[in-house]
């Protein structure tokens, strides 16, 4: 059977029988559809009831009955609903007579009650082996029972999500066929994908679904594109150097609007022209910017002629680059999805592996693999029938193609012979109108199929809802049932109406009955369509003033619901995602309504953890002022700013905090983390002030004691304060929001109003529903859909008529996600309904592309409207009232609401919130070309023309090494056979950082210090206590070794000989940029340095440079930068002689961060010394190679670097913007062009003052 999103109809339409559970045959195949409130959990109960009875069937032990639903959640409710009812039913079969109409007649149609009394009681007491289990939890089984036959692994390992895996083998794929690409190509991919994580953004669900690109493209014909595109550019660069057309564009006489002619345009281009891009970034015109059309609308009366210049190349570099990005897009996309999946495959298989998917895929893999290769008998199948003569599946809605054809291996023969098998039973249950998971994978395409191939004599449904009221039932019927459209796939999921099965009461407000389907409709006071952020908050206010009114009321009894009043608990807001769940919780507490939002969500995830991760830095590094002031300014410590103010002037109060944090830290290391948290908790009364100053302080105040009590966890499994704090910062980054631990907690037992997504309400019942936006929709942004073979597809070129069949597919979903929300309600269902714009259209209608939109639009008793142009207000308020004469709703409409505080209604707390402060917006657009950079930003973007350097610094090349796509080899076997020495000890990241922390935390006068600063710091980075004695004696020995230079012009100095005035610890520095050009950068460098030469390729910088000294010193009036490296050489003092450091120097760009930091020092000084002169005052940069420094070896270890003041000076001038210092004259120094130069111009409010760097520091 084929089926198209466009002509699905193809099924036959059918009524389907009303489902009998005394008569339901138990054996062959059998499809159940079971609309919202039929009952289906009952259903399933009582069939299972039955086959342990054997009422129509041969007698079932609870092992031998198989029921599959979705959830680990679901799974244990329904046991526990089947435990409770086989005791009841027991219960009643003892005593031979039930007030249950269907076990009254099955103990009327019982043989032996007393023998059926038994089986119900030894059930009763065996449901714990019960087979109910998920989808997953059955392959797991079935393949471990089975591995023989399933030809399984025995040794595997399950791990429930892959994640952790699957970036890995991005990250390999990225490594191997990104990195290595050409740089022309490698430059247009990177604005597709700019890292490994956006590239598995893009393919990761494609991945798990197993989609079939539409077009395919060959690698080597994406590269060989952007070849030719590349060309082009460079003959487009070279004729508009040639014919200065930045000039003769400047001197034209264009319209002053045209941003073609303008001179920052022209400077933009004439910079281009001279880089190595391919592209610049004008505005969405592209290069159209200067297409012959846009020349020809920027000329005016006057203006110079230019059809000597031949534009129309821009229009042919423009279809270029699109066809080459398409071409790079493709390729890449299709190649990524399989080389991922089989990079993913084979990362598990090695390690033996499993995922839930990967037991799906293994079990359906063994069924077909038998199947195929004895087409009469499958033992597999065989077996599995034989352990389990009965499967229901619950929840069918929800299946894929590969859970299909599973079940349809052990269980299925075909719809012309539903009885073979004797007493084998495969029952399917759901509910089409229901199937809203295909972000999971989930294929309403599959249950269409499967429906079709269940014979249709065996199609039954459940026709009376047992949860709503009846006028609610009866206008949920009418609301899609008056549709033409329906469900979209009308044939295939048709809408039967339901009847009610229960009539009571409802709700009454102040005496009156409320009718249980409210439509609230927001107009526009000009009749034009309403965007999303601007209904959104209005329909919020209204719905908040809706529930805090009947909550009011309900005080004095005048909002009843069956003669009770109502409470917060009863009312329920449905929302599609976090952002709608704000906007209602913020609109419910600005009129003291307290709510609580429920949604699978980390509490990594939330703003608390981030600020309890700045308090935990700040513990951890107590000597650093910088991060206990950022911490305190975070919303956890919720002080304002004159409060901040008042604290860091206050001296005494300052110098007592300052005080608290060593003690907090000793606490911390001495008695653990969640005591020195709770410290400083109490210090600043945290609790109490989140409670009094911030709308949602008691979700806050949860949330920090739900995370104080993870990290307490985690801190007993983790050696160290730094792998805490690694842990942390990773789940911040990552959190995981299937992680149950993780989860967020009630913040109380209280009556509060609940919010919940449309996803996560499906299931659950509320008395009363709120669906303030209903018209929201947001359109399919990839092109995946089913083609005309069922068969998932992406188009990654995103084709209009394939978004089209992806946005229907969507369109579909979302009339199934609407009948879900307003199935929920048991007596009250309120919907707001607005005319929703299409697109950022301000006059275009999209509501007829909303859910409601189309079912409202599409009534069979109105003319069928064009769904965007003719949709208003008026055409929305007919089609509600046309609805209201078949059944009873009540609508009402209003174009503006505000908040309605009811009197009696008072906060969750007493005291007074204080408003929650935001950050102004800021109106102007920042300057982008302003950045902050770095020694290491700059060292990475450059061509190396030299060999590599041996060796690893302390973790910063490492990290450069990692993003370069370099590998770091392990160390040898060798080391970890030497001795303890300088040699031996640990290399990377943590070893470099915890040396630095030792030899920074050191009066360097006093060595003897050395043992205690050496156990505090090796707390902090787990160094073993075993390392003490020989880092003593190692570092010692480096304080005392005298250290000079040939080209120093100073005695031997030492470490041990510096004076705490003599020195500056990790002083930082921020010097300021102005437009200085990497070609100027490098002629400066190369000219200085010329066995060193560097061809760096950052672009433009505009902003500042910043870096930290290690250590900075006088000496005899001069003065010195120092760097300690703990780059390992070799493994003996031998290997740390000049040559050897010489190499590690050039190999790690080294030269460059002496060159920087020296010219640091050099502006200092300029500022600091009245007569200062460069040859007298500085003195240089020492490079000491610690590992390599020894008192019995002179000279090792220490490689001297004085960069000539004609350098530093040429530096100094590039950096301040200095003409004398660029190589040719700038665009905007021309004085023929239009606009005056702006070359001493006030800086504006979005631009950074240029000013000298921090370095008051002494």
């Amino acid at each position: 059977m084929n089926l198209t999103p466009n002509d699905i109809a193809t099924v036959q339409s059918t009524s389907m029988q009303p489902l009998d559970t005394l008569t339901f045959p138990l054996s062959g195949v059998s499809l159940i559809e079971a609309s919202a409130g039929t009952g289906k959990t009952y259903t399933i109960v009582n069939l299972y009831i039955r086959l342990l009875l054997g009422h129509g069937c041969a007698p079932l032990g609870v092992e031998q009955i198989l029921v599959v639903t979705f959830t680990n959640a679901a799974t244990g409710e329904l046991k526990e609903r089947i435990r409770q009812r086989l005791r009841q039913a027991y219960l009643d079969f003892f005593a031979k007579a039930s007030q249950d109409t269907f076990i009254q007649q099955l103990i009327d149609q019982s043989d032996n009650v007393e023998l059926d009394c038994q089986r119900l009681a030894l059930a009763s007491k065996q449901m714990d082996e019960a087979a109910v289990y998920t989808i997953h939890g059955f392959c797991h089984k079935a393949l471990t029972e089975h591995a023989f036959e399933s030809g399984a692994m025995y040794e595997q390992s399950f791990i429930l999500d892959e994640s952790e895996w699957l970036k890995l083998a991005a990250e390999d794929y990225w490594r191997k066929h990104v990195v290595p690409l050409p740089q022309q190509s490698l430059q247009l991919l990177l604005k597709h994908w700019a890292t490994p994580d956006a590239m598995l953004k893009g393919i990761g669900r494609l991945l798990s679904q197993h989609a079939t690109p539409h077009q395919t493209c060959d690698i080597d014909a994406a590269i060989k594109s952007v070849d030719q595109y590349a060309e082009q550019v460079a003959k487009l660069k070279t004729w508009w150097l040639t014919n200065d057309v930045s000039q003769q564009l400047s001197k034209a006489n264009l319209n002053g609007r045209a941003k073609l002619g303008k001179l920052p345009t022209l400077q933009d281009m004439q910079a281009f022209c001279k880089s190595d891009l391919l592209q610049i970034d004008f505005d969405k015109t592209g290069w159209l910017l200067f297409s012959p059309e846009q020349i020809t609308k920027a000329a005016k009366k006057g203006s110079e002629d230019l059809s000597h210049l031949d534009f129309s190349q821009f229009e042919v570099l423009q279809n270029m680059l699109l066809g080459c990005q398409q071409k790079l897009t493709l390729a890449f996309s299709q190649h990524a999805m399989a080389v991922v999946s089989a990079n993913l495959a084979s990362h598990k298989q090695m390690l033996h592996l499993l995922s839930p998917d990967d037991l799906l895929v293994g079990l359906q893999r063994a069924i077909n693999q038998q199947a195929d290769s004895d087409n009469k008998t499958n033992a597999l199948a065989n077996t599995i029938r034989q352990n389990y003569p009965v499967a229901l599946i619950d929840e069918f809605q929800d299946t894929d193609p590969v859970q299909f054809e599973v079940f349809q291996g052990i269980y299925g023969t075909s719809k012309e012979e539903p009885e073979t098998g004797s007493q084998a039973c495969w029952i399917m249950i759901g509910d089409p109108k229901q199937a809203i998971y295909a972000f999971r994978g989930a294929d309403i395409f599959t249950y269409i199929k499967a429906k079709d191939w269940v014979a249709k004599q065996r199609h039954f449904t459940l026709a009376t809802n047992w949860r709503s009221a009846p006028k609610l039932v009866k206008g949920i019927n009418q609301l899609f049932e008056s549709s033409r459209k329906g469900f979209l796939f009308e044939q295939s999921i048709p809408f039967y109406p339901v009847q009610a099965g229960r009539d009571f009461a409802g709700l009454t407000v102040q005496g009156k009955a409320v009718e249980s389907l409210d439509f609230n409709h927001l107009c526009s006071s000009e009749n034009l369509p309403i965007s999303a952020n601007e209904a959104s908050g209005q329909l919020a206010i209204a719905t908040a003033n809706q529930i805090s009114h009947w909550l009011s009321l309900a005080k004095t009894e005048q909002a009843l619901i069956k003669n009770r009043a109502i409470t917060a608990g009863d009312c329920c807001v449905l929302v599609r995602n976090r952002n709608e769940a704000q906007v209602i919780k913020n609109a419910l507490s600005a009129v003291n309504v307290a709510s609580v939002f429920l949604a699978r969500k980390s509490v990594f995830a939330t703003q608390i953890a981030v600020d309890l991760f700045r308090l935990l830095k700040a513990l951890s590094q107590p000597t650093d002022e910088r991060l206990l002031k950022a911490a305190l300014m975070s919303e956890l410590f919720t002080f304002d700013a004159q409060q901040l103010d008042n604290l860091f002037n206050d001296e005494s109060s300052w110098q007592e905090v300052l005080e608290q944090r060593f003690y907090w830290h000793q606490t911390w290391q001495k008695q653990g983390l969640i005591r020195a948290i709770n410290q400083v908790l109490r210090h600043f009364d945290v609790e109490q002030g989140l409670i009094k100053h911030q709308a949602d302080g008691l979700r806050r105040v949860t949330d920090l004691r739900h995370l104080t009590e993870l990290l307490q966890q985690q801190s007993l499994q983790l050696v160290g304060e730094a792998q805490l704090i690694h842990w942390f910062e990773s789940c911040l980054l990552e959190p995981d929001h299937n992680n149950d631990n993780q989860q967020i907690r009630l913040e109380s037992d209280a009556n509060l109003v609940q919010i919940i997504t449309l996803h996560s309400s499906k299931g659950l019942e509320f008395p009363l529903v709120f669906i303030p936006f209903a018209s929201s929709y947001k359109t399919a942004q990839q092109a995946l859909y089913h083609n005309d073979e069922q068969q998932l597809e992406v188009d990654f070129l995103l084709k209009d008529q394939n978004l089209q069949k992806a946005d229907f597919e969507r369109l579909a979903e979302d009339i199934r996600l609407f009948y879900v929300a307003v199935t929920r309600a048991v007596y009250y269902c309120s919907i707001g309904v607005w005319n929703i714009n299409l697109g950022k259209s301000k006059k275009v209608s999209g509501f007829g592309q909303s859910a409601l939109g189309c079912l409202l639009m599409s009534s069979k008793d109105e003319p069928e409207t064009d769904p965007q142009l003719s949709i208003s207000d008026q055409h929305i308020a007919q089609r509600i009232q046309a609805l209201g004469a078949k059944c009873d709703l009540s609508y009402r409409h209003f174009t503006q609401v505000q908040r309605e505080v009811p009197q009696g209604l008072v906060s969750q707390d007493s005291e007074t919130q204080l408003p929650q402060l935001k950050a102004l917006q800021l109106l102007k657009p920042v300057n982008r070309a302003w950045r902050l950079t770095s020694y290491s930003a700059i060292s990475s973007q450059q061509v190396h023309l030299d060999m590599p350097a041996p060796g690893q610094d302390e973790g910063q090349d490492q990290v450069l090494n990692l993003l370069q796509g370099e590998e770091i080899t392990e160390q040898s076997a060798q080391n970890a056979e030497l001795a303890q020495s300088p040699f031996s000890f640990e290399r990377g990241a943590n070893a470099g950082s915890f040396l630095h922390g030792v030899l920074e935390n050191i009066d360097l006068q006093k060595p003897q210090q050395l043992a205690e600063v050496i156990t505090q710091q090796s707390t902090w980075f787990g160094i073993g206590e075993q390392w003490h004695g020989c880092l003593e004696n190692w570092l010692t020995d480096v304080l005392l070794t005298p250290f000079s230079a040939a080209e120093a012009e100073t005695p031997a100095i030492s470490l041990a000989q510096l004076s705490a005035k003599q020195v500056k610890v990790e002083m930082e520095f921020h010097m300021p940029l102005h437009e200085v050009k990497v070609d100027d950068f490098n002629r400066i460098i190369n000219q200085n340095f010329k066995q060193h030469k560097r061809d760096y390729q950052f672009e433009q910088l505009n902003g500042m440079i910043k870096g930290f000294i290690d250590l900075m010193f006088e000496f005899e009036g001069k003065f010195y930068v120092a760097d300690y490296k703990s780059n390992h050489l070799g493994d003996s003092y031998d290997n740390y002689h000049y040559s050897a450091m010489e190499e590690a120097m050039t190999g790690h760009d080294y030269h460059l961060q002496a060159i920087l930091y020296t010219l640091a020092l050099h502006r200092w000084l300029q500022h600091k010394l009245p007569n200062y002169d460069y040859h007298t005052h500085i003195g240089g940069a020492y490079y000491l190679f610690i590992r390599g420094m020894s008192q019995t070896v002179p000279g090792n270890g220490v490689y001297f670097v004085l960069p000539e003041k004609s350098m530093i000076q040429a530096l100094d001038d590039l950096f301040s913007g200095k003409p004398s210092a660029k190589t040719e004259p700038q665009l905007n120094e021309e004085p023929q062009l239009n606009e005056e130069p702006q070359l001493n111009k006030e800086p504006q409010p979005d631009e950074k003052p240029q000013q000298q760097g921090q370095l008051d520091l002494w």
